[in-house]
């Protein structure tokens, strides 16, 4: 509902219903001072006391710096809880950045590149089938070139040779397994738990009375509609299967009668005992009688919704469990409670700005700290119109909340929109903070104003005059080094090979505003050879591929590198550097 502010609010959308403020805004001191504490990454604002609930793979031993990516992992579960999902997937993007991949169905995350990567894929640790692994990272290697180089197709084409081998490629997370339904045609055994039909084996450990001829008639009909990408047809296969008191675990590629739910035919059972379910508690702290309750309603809740094919439901339940700090495990059917984070006696975590001197009496400010702490507590337990309500209530009274900045303020003045973060161009920097925050202030008021031409403006030239970079989902703004108009993104680079990069972008630049394209190739495909991608329009360099948000052919072709005439892309360096 974007008529309510109950939900996570940008900076800059926040400015657009303050009062109308002049363009000649003054920072003050004080603004200015508190602006200056908040120059750390944002990744670790307001996170004491807060879980994420992953474990790190203990197969993966490779070097990283655990204590960053602990941080930006209770970060976007924060940002996950508060259904931010557009700033929790930025915070995804800056752990690939570091070669983390995280897989949320399992709740573990590990490091996909490094040791053991090919051209930012590696292999998933829990993945220990046998497969030509020379040719396997010969195929990826050939499949990198390609799309390096926007040849889409012939990427395709080596993505179809390498699902040929039985090797599936998660492009999003950066891993590659092998996946045993499509080596179903190659061979007839994986081994223990009996024949493979349609690349699923029977668990070794059932030895229940079912029709497994049945069974397997009805698990090579679901693989054909999944090969035919027809899944709702597959799903009423599976539906089927369930009746039979059959349940098919994907990952694994096994099947397996669930007694629970009355195998061998029928119509399943439910009766989980007094708790109406079947998961175990864990762990430390106990847990109250009244809370263990209403944990306990909602697990049942939520796997009878399961049961029911309600999938949107149990997710939804899942959700109210995770903000009363609950995990589930529901492989080991295990469940965990954190406990609750100790908001000190204001009941919330949100402080108020320290250049707001507007006179409240006693009982306004206890107020105002009221509803705050109820607010709070109503969005870690997903009651959003709640929350909705209590920020109506705030507003009235003249009260606007910042929750990236964890902040609140009644004068009509401007939160600070960006913090500063560490940037590669920190140590030759000639410009003062206020200089930058000055401009910032000017942006987001032409933002308010739809504006977006001044908006624009002034982003070009803290770019290209001032050499600042901007990251309006996250809030933050450092300072860069340019080179040919260009600045890094993404992981570090050792000195040697950055020096390389800005001198083969300081040649090619001029090269490719002047029309000699061939040239300007040619010093492309050097760049290409060190394993850095190029974005023109977006004027920024990284090594290695920039990461993927969708399926398909692994980022589609929005990610221009810039080069060359007609489809090999004169189009990206018109590209306007609006973010609205």
């Amino acid at each position: 509902r974007s008529s309510k502010l109950g939900r996570h609010v940008s900076c800059s959308i926040m400015l657009a219903l303050l009062p109308c403020v002049s363009c000649s805004l003054v920072l003050s001191p004080r603004f200015l001072q508190q602006q200056q504490r908040q120059r750390v990454s944002l990744a670790a604002v307001r996170m004491e006391g807060v879980e994420h609930g992953y474990d790190r793979d203990p197969r993966d031993t490779a070097a990283v710096d655990v204590s960053r990516v602990e941080a930006l992992l209770v970060e976007r579960a924060e940002l996950r809880a508060e259904r931010d999902f557009e700033g929790a997937d930025t915070v995804r993007d800056e752990l690939l950045d570091m070669g983390v991949a995280v897989r949320d169905r399992e709740m573990v995350w590990f490091v996909n590149s490094g040791v053991g990567a090919i051209n930012g894929y590696r292999r998933d640790p829990s993945d220990m089938a046998d497969v030509d692994l020379s040719r396997v990272e010969a195929l990826l290697e050939e499949r990198a070139q390609l799309r390096g180089a926007r040849d889409y197709g012939g990427a395709d084409a080596v993505r179809d040779e390498l699902n040929s081998m039985g090797v599936t490629i998660h492009d999003k997370d950066g891993v590659w397994f092998v996946d045993a339904r499509r080596l179903a045609g190659s061979r007839d055994d994986f081994g223990g738990g009996g024949r493979s039909v349609g690349g699923y084996r029977r668990d070794p450990s059932d030895t229940a009375d079912v029709d497994v001829s049945r069974v397997e008639e009805l698990l090579e009909e679901r693989a054909g509609l999944r090969a035919s990408r027809d899944y709702e047809g597959a799903d009423a296969v599976r539906d089927d299967l369930a009746k039979m008191g059959v349940a098919v675990y994907d990952r694994e590629q096994t099947w397996v009668v669930d007694q629970r739910y009355g195998g061998g035919g029928g119509d399943r059972t439910r009766d989980f005992g007094p708790t109406g379910h079947d998961y175990k508690y864990v762990g430390l702290p106990e847990v109250g009688a009244s809370q263990l309750l209403a944990i306990n309603g909602l697990i049942a809740a939520r796997l009878e919704a399961k049961l029911d094919r309600k999938f949107g439901e149990a997710d939804s339940l899942l959700s109210q469990l995770g903000g009363m700090g609950v995990s589930l495990r529901d492989r080991e059917k295990t469940w965990t409670c954190r406990p609750p984070k100790d908001f000190g006696p204001l009941g919330h975590d949100y402080e108020r700005a320290a250049d707001d001197d507007t006179p409240f009496d006693e009982a306004t400010l206890a107020k105002i700290n009221e509803l705050l702490a109820q607010r709070l507590q109503a969005k870690l337990t997903r009651a959003f119109d709640e929350a909705d309500g209590c920020m109506d209530e705030l507003q009235a009274i003249g009260v606007f909340v910042n929750d990236k900045l964890r902040g609140w303020r009644a004068d009509g003045g401007a939160f600070p929109t960006h913090a500063r973060i560490e940037g590669d161009g920190d140590a030759a920097w000639p410009y003062a903070d206020e200089a930058v925050l000055a401009l910032l202030a000017e942006r987001s008021i032409a933002k308010r104003d739809a504006d977006y031409e001044t908006a624009d403006a002034i982003s070009t030239k803290l770019r290209d005059e001032m050499c600042v970079a901007l990251d309006d989902k996250r809030g933050t703004w450092r300072a860069v080094t340019l080179s040919g108009g260009h600045f890094r993104v993404g992981p570090r680079v050792e000195s040697g090979l950055a020096d390389k990069v800005a001198s083969i972008l300081e040649r090619r630049e001029p090269l490719r505003l002047a029309g000699d394209y061939d040239a300007a190739d040619a010093l492309q495909d050097e760049l290409q050879e060190l394993g850095i991608t190029v974005d023109s329009r977006l004027r920024t360099w990284r090594l290695g591929a920039a990461p993927t948000r969708s399926g398909g052919r692994g980022g589609g072709r929005s990610g221009s590198s810039g080069r060359g005439r007609g489809r090999r892309g004169r189009g990206g360096e018109s590209g306007s550097w609006r973010q609205r």
